[in-house]
């Protein structure tokens, strides 16, 4: 088995089955490859349509669980996984047609742990690429991290399995921004990280997906994942790249509080706002990591949260209307 594809599953009736239709369509043998469908107690016809193509697909399985979350679901799909490589496919996403032989060749050719592909945004029908590789080298990746060029989404790396089993490399239970909190782990491990800058995977812009929506759980689960980071930081001592865990640390702290930065003045947000609030001053060790950014924006905010604990979300609110008002003027 060359490659698992993992596609975790839950209310995507509207998108499934093209999701599961680009990954038929390739340009290896089905006996080579498998589709490991994990239904994440889908609610809608989710189950029903990819339960359809599969049975005309010897390639795919499914297996069903009660709602736990996208990082459960694809640990599910690795316990189950036999290819010598995955890629994890987002089922509201696609992924180029016939582009799996050319990927598991650059893959096998380059004995890449790590293989980084491109992506592009579909918009009513269009592609919008969303980055560009400068360098094609194989790096490790902590260099990679050092450059500050990986990307977090996940399924825009595909990984030896071997790699993440050696590594125990699996995703934090039940948060929001998963990705953010594995991508950093797995690239600083990796030794042999390749790229393509050929478009392979395609986001459909589904307004119904959970990182699409507003979700005040998000950013307590951004803290997490800050939290999570830096103790992993903090384990492996090493500060010839640290200024990037720095720098991702205050990226998930200041996504956190910008969450709430939006016009919605419910009730609910007030509540949540509050917890937060004294959520961010338990954690405020984390402010070191602001001050020692690379950004002067992140500096400045962790000097101020640093002098004043209690009012960090005030002051980051008064720091985005004055950038706002600057803006204007």
């Amino acid at each position: 088995m060359l490659i698992s594809i993992i596609v975790p599953m839950y209310n995507v009736e509207l998108y499934i089955e093209e999701c599961l239709l680009s990954c038929l369509k390739q340009d290896i043998p089905y006996s080579e490859y498998e589709i490991i469908i994990i239904n994440d107690g889908s609610t809608d016809n989710s189950l029903q349509k990819a339960e359809h193509i599969a049975s005309k697909s010897s390639n795919i399985k499914i297996y069903s669980q009660i709602n736990s979350g996208l990082s459960d679901a694809r640990n599910i799909g690795l316990k189950y996984a036999k290819g010598k490589y995955i890629w994890f496919v987002d089922s509201d996403d696609k992924i180029r047609e016939n582009c799996l032989a050319k990927l598991i060749n650059q893959c096998e050719h380059g004995k890449l742990e790590l293989l980084a592909v491109s992506a592009a945004n579909v918009i009513d029908s269009k592609e919008k690429r969303r980055f560009y590789y400068d360098d094609l080298s194989i790096k490790s990746g902590k260099n990679i991290l050092a450059e500050g060029k990986m990307q977090h989404c996940v399924p825009f790396t595909i990984y030896s399995r071997s790699f993440l089993l050696e590594w125990n490399l699996r995703f934090y239970p039940r948060i929001f921004h998963e990705d953010s909190e594995f991508s950093p782990r797995a690239y600083y491990y990796a030794k042999q990280v390749g790229f393509t800058n050929e478009i392979v995977y395609l986001v459909t812009i589904n307004p119904n997906s959970i990182t699409r929506t507003i979700n005040y759980k998000r950013s307590f689960d951004c803290l997490k994942v800050a939290e999570l980071i830096h103790n992993f930081h903090k384990e492996i001592v090493n500060d010839e790249y640290s200024i990037f865990f720095h720098n991702h640390i205050s990226l998930m702290i200041n996504n956190a509080i910008s969450n709430f930065m939006n016009p919605n003045n419910d009730i609910i947000k007030e509540h949540s706002l509050k917890l937060f609030a004294e959520e961010l001053y338990k954690k405020r060790y984390l402010y070191s990591h602001l001050c020692k950014s690379s950004s002067l924006k992140y500096t400045i905010e962790g000097w101020l949260f640093t002098l004043f604990p209690h009012y960090a979300v005030d002051i980051y609110r008064l720091l985005t209307a004055f950038k706002n008002v600057k803006r204007i003027r």
